[in-house]
């Protein structure tokens, strides 16, 4: 994902190297990195101690120290996550004449932006959820004039996000990542990790020495729909009623010739839904036809 970003901001259509480069999705899809633990955790604090928590009087100052600073170690890239939190469009909700010190920053931050050519040595990337309510000064030519669409990862990307989580599991011979990612449409990097430290839970409950197949397939489940419920009391009828319910969603899911392909059914319930539904795989289709509906 690092060297495709990189090569939208050096490819431009007027011939100039892109300084600043935003990265925009709809979604939460996260981070993932192959990075050494220990390595990453000490360039974390090594952050902290250089970012500490905003205060209300400097964060203009903080922004232009982040620049200077920059500027001495460049060639180097300014990572900027979360920049809705200043970059809001100035304006909203404050009252007439009110001082806003995350608007000062804001200021500050289009400030330097304008104040260093393409050739300083120094790329801004910032990262958002929020499109729509940054500041459109921000986003002019010159600025952050290059919008990087990340969407949720395809099974060939949820395939590489596994084998960066299981690196520290130990796993059964048989275990095709392949399948996993298949299993997982839809799924970002924060809830791949999530169902690779379930299933690890769940083989350690069971004093496995390794995690095999049927412990992703529960975690995954796990994830999707939550907790089991086993000790609910259901009488005996209402068992029948809610068999024989998830049942014809699993043959008229078997007879239909657009539907996804059907795993398993159960009637267990799980998380806050009084039943089970039935566990298929959704394909990873970005149009749907009428007769899929």
């Amino acid at each position: 994902m690092a060297k495709a970003a990189l090569n939208m901001l050096t490819h431009t259509s007027s011939g100039t190297l892109a300084k600043a480069g935003i990265f925009m999705n709809a979604v939460d899809t996260g981070w993932v990195t192959d990075e050494d633990p220990a390595e990453l955790a000490k360039r974390k604090q090594e952050e902290e101690d250089f970012q500490p928590p905003l205060d209300i009087v400097d964060g203009a100052a903080r922004v232009m120290d982040l620049f200077k600073q920059a500027k001495e170690k460049a060639p180097c890239i300014v990572f900027i996550d979360e920049i809705d939190a200043i970059g809001r469009s100035r304006g909203r909700g404050q009252m007439p004449g009110s001082n806003d010190e995350r608007e000062n920053t804001l200021n500050s931050l289009l400030v330097e932006m304008d104040g260093f050519a393409t050739d300083s040595g120094v790329i801004i990337l910032a990262a958002t959820n929020r499109p729509d309510v940054l500041d459109s000064a921000l986003l002019r030519p010159g600025r952050f004039d290059r919008q990087i669409s990340i969407d949720k990862p395809d099974i060939a990307g949820r395939e590489q996000i596994f084998k960066v989580h299981l690196k520290p599991i130990k796993l059964a011979k048989d275990l095709d990542v392949k399948k996993l990612a298949a299993q997982t449409p839809g799924f970002a990097g924060a809830e791949i990790a999530n169902v690779c430290n379930e299933a690890a839970l769940i083989a350690a409950r069971k004093d496995k020495n390794e995690v095999d197949i049927q412990d992703f397939q529960d975690a995954i489940d796990r994830v999707i729909g939550g907790l089991e419920k086993k000790t609910k009391i259901i009488s005996p009828e209402e068992k029948r009623i809610v068999a024989y319910h998830e049942a014809g969603h699993a043959v008229a899911g078997w007879f239909l010739e657009h539907a996804d392909p059907l795993v398993k059914v159960s009637i267990v319930p799980r998380g806050v839904a009084l039943w089970a539904m039935p566990n298929i795989f959704r394909k990873n289709n970005s149009y749907i036809k009428p007769s899929s509906l």
